[in-house]
């Protein structure tokens, strides 16, 4: 019997090597596994960031065009849509979020294939009265970006407007620079293409 708890203390020994070189094992692979995780969170939030700096951007236009206007008391909801086939619905959520706390009012979105899919009435209530912005072109350089925008109301006695904004990078953000009114009432397509 003697024998026999010689080996085994020898075994536990063993034992006790192998469990510890097991959970050293373990520790570095976790690192290993953490080190991963932290590269490809890094590249997320990198890859982030620039499209943020483009949905502030976009924000701002929308913004721009709510502001100071004296039609928002007449309506129920606001409708965003911005014609750039690279913006997600992940995109647009944030921008929705603000408008809607912002301004109050229901707001709905709409990427490129939403549109194509189910129309510009797709998601809202068409007894409600409401106010659809439209990004509709953008001109990209280093230094400026141009935004051609619209805006039209469900109620017909209020006339739709084509505006266009010139953001400026200063600081490393895009500032609005300047607005020029493009048309109003009724959009001339002819000047467009």
């Amino acid at each position: 019997m003697a024998r026999v708890k010689i080996i085994n203390s020898l075994y536990y020994h063993l034992l006790a090597n192998i469990a510890t070189l097991y959970v050293k094992e373990m520790i570095v692979v976790r690192k290993f596994h953490m080190g991963i995780c932290l590269c490809v969170m890094l590249i997320a939030i990198i890859g982030c960031k620039q499209q943020s700096e483009m949905g502030m951007l976009y924000e701002k236009v929308f913004d721009t065009l709510l502001q100071d206007d004296s039609h928002l008391g007449d309506i129920d909801y606001i409708s965003l849509f911005i014609q750039n086939d690279d913006i997600t619905q992940g995109d647009l959520s944030p921008i929705e979020t603000s408008i809607r706390e912002t301004y109050e009012k229901e707001t709905y979105s709409y990427t490129p294939p939403e549109l194509k899919g189910s129309g510009a009435y797709g998601k809202e209530d068409l007894n409600q009265e409401g106010v659809y912005l439209y990004i509709t072109d953008i001109e990209e350089s280093e230094q400026q970006i141009v935004v051609h925008s619209e805006k039209y109301y469900t109620l017909k006695s209020i006339a739709p407007i084509g505006m266009e904004m010139t953001f400026k990078k200063r600081n490393d953000q895009w500032v609005l620079d300047d607005i020029q009114i493009e048309w109003k009432g009724k959009r001339n397509l002819s000047k467009k293409q």
